[in-house]
């Protein structure tokens, strides 16, 4: 299971609610919530293989979510996005005040959101505009979701370093984190944007979603 795995709508909303399932399941029978989420996703899991298999439980499902989506050439994008799933789930599984607190402004839940009923995937999508529009047409919430892999292929988060200089070694656990100016960056929604090709999915998207232009593209990410 992966964001755009070619099964469409049922095979992503299937793991996300049975993994949802199992958290919350061993929640219950006495698991404590930061043993299943951590206290920081497990970004670098991305690209490191020892990194994934000691990540806890979340930070491994965040990573298989992106994984086929992930973009070579935009590493710190696909790092960005598993730490929105993750912070994200760890809420959906243990929402307390502080996971609540934790989630930036803009991935909070709009009111949409909590009284219309909708594909769960379309929580981690980062601009509550985008979250709303997907709600208010139904019908892209069926069959293959072009509009969710062109999302994944076409979003990009404006990092100024390299991936290097966006992690440091958790001291307590030993595994990678992102520096607070990596998160700063992830946090300031005005750093995200998407492809100019993204209109064909959403028209009147220019004004409330940032659209790259072709001189745009110029900051690399490595």
């Amino acid at each position: 299971m992966t964001a755009n795995d070619g099964h469409g709508v049922d095979s992503v909303t299937k793991a996300w609610a049975d993994t949802l399932k199992k958290a919350r399941q061993l929640v219950t029978e006495g698991a404590k919530p930061d043993d299943l989420t951590g206290t920081f996703p497990c970004v670098a899991a991305l690209f490191d293989k020892d990194e994934y298999e000691t990540a806890p439980m979340i930070s491994k499902w965040a990573v298989q979510f992106i994984y086929s989506a992930r973009r070579q050439d935009y590493s710190f994008t696909s790092m960005a996005a598993v730490w929105v799933v993750w912070v994200v789930m760890r809420w959906q599984i243990n929402p307390t005040p502080q996971t609540y607190a934790d989630l930036p402004d803009w991935i909070r839940p709009t009111e949409l959101q909590v009284f219309v009923p909708h594909i769960d995937m379309l929580d981690c999508i980062s601009w509550p505009y985008f979250r709303d529009y997907v709600i208010q047409h139904p019908e892209m919430q069926h069959g293959e979701l072009q509009w969710l892999a062109a999302c994944t292929s076409g979003v990009q988060v404006n990092w100024r370093g390299t991936i290097e200089e966006a992690l440091c070694v958790d001291g307590p656990t030993g595994r990678r984190r992102f520096t607070a100016e990596a998160e700063a960056t992830i946090r300031d929604l005005q750093e995200w944007s998407l492809a100019a090709s993204y209109r064909a999915f959403m028209p009147g998207i220019d004004g409330q979603i940032p659209i790259r232009t072709a001189e745009d593209a110029g900051v690399k990410q490595v």
